[in-house]
């Protein structure tokens, strides 16, 4: 696990590609996905320039297989908390790169002073997120309806 890189930008736009190809407890539609490799390179910089924000990268044999990002809010008053996304390539499932993707995350957010709360979102039928990040502390709010 490491912070990504300038060096990132074209391998996290294959990996974003490939995890929306697949669609299994995706988030966003590969049909709506429009980020280029500008795009990718523009959310690395933004997250290594500001403090409350986090990208990692996965990188067992020298190939992005997953990554998390985090964003704590741009609002002082909201400071304290932010969101986080993550996804891991469909043959890399299931082999421990969420979990050390998640608990680097934690160790990190642990050591930041302004985070109180870390917030989420995951599809319903993605079990094997769900039951990951209850096993890490995650407590479900509830159900967003009707989102577009």
């Amino acid at each position: 696990m490491r912070s990504a890189d300038e060096h990132d930008a074209a391998p996290l736009k294959e990996l974003v590609k490939t995890m929306l190809a697949d669609g299994n407890g995706q988030v966003r539609l590969l049909e709506v996905n429009s980020a280029t490799k500008e795009d990718e390179l523009g959310a690395i910089v933004n997250h290594r320039d500001d403090p409350n924000c986090l990208f990692l990268i996965a990188e067992p044999d020298q190939k992005v297989v997953g990554c998390l990002h985090f964003a704590g809010s741009p609002l002082s008053r909201l400071a304290h908390r932010g969101i986080f996304g993550m996804g891991v390539a469909p043959q890399w499932r299931g082999q421990g790169v969420g979990r050390q993707l998640l608990q680097t995350f934690l160790a990190w957010a642990e050591l930041n002073p302004m985070l109180e709360k870390i917030c989420l979102a995951v599809v319903a039928n993605n079990a094997r997120a769900i039951a990951l990040y209850k096993k890490l502390g995650f407590q479900e709010e509830g159900p967003t309806r009707d989102s577009r």
